[in-house]
């Protein structure tokens, strides 16, 4: 898997009892206990990054370094989130 040199890569991996989880080149490698946990952290993790207006590749590997599956986060323009970020109104 790789990816433009501005894009952010991300992966899941197993290893025996947890899940690895890498993203680079932005921080160092975080474990969880399970699968579930490690790829809802990616998926968050890879939508700021789409936010913010880096593409991200991501892939979630089995124990052997298989791929079980990818997903690309494509970049929003900037004017796309600006328009997507939530509004706050006070008032009764």
């Amino acid at each position: 898997m790789s990816a433009p040199p501005d894009d952010v890569t991300i992966r899941v991996i197993n290893e025996g009892a947890g899940w690895r989880l890498e993203c680079r080149p932005r921080f160092e490698a975080q474990m969880f206990r399970s699968g579930r946990a490690a790829e809802a952290a990616a998926r968050s993790i890879a939508a700021r990054f789409a936010l913010s207006g880096l593409g991200v590749q991501m892939a979630v590997e089995d124990q052997g370094h298989a791929i079980l599956g990818t997903t690309t986060f494509f970049p929003l323009p900037v004017s796309d989130t600006l328009n997507a970020a939530p509004t706050a109104r006070g008032g009764l």
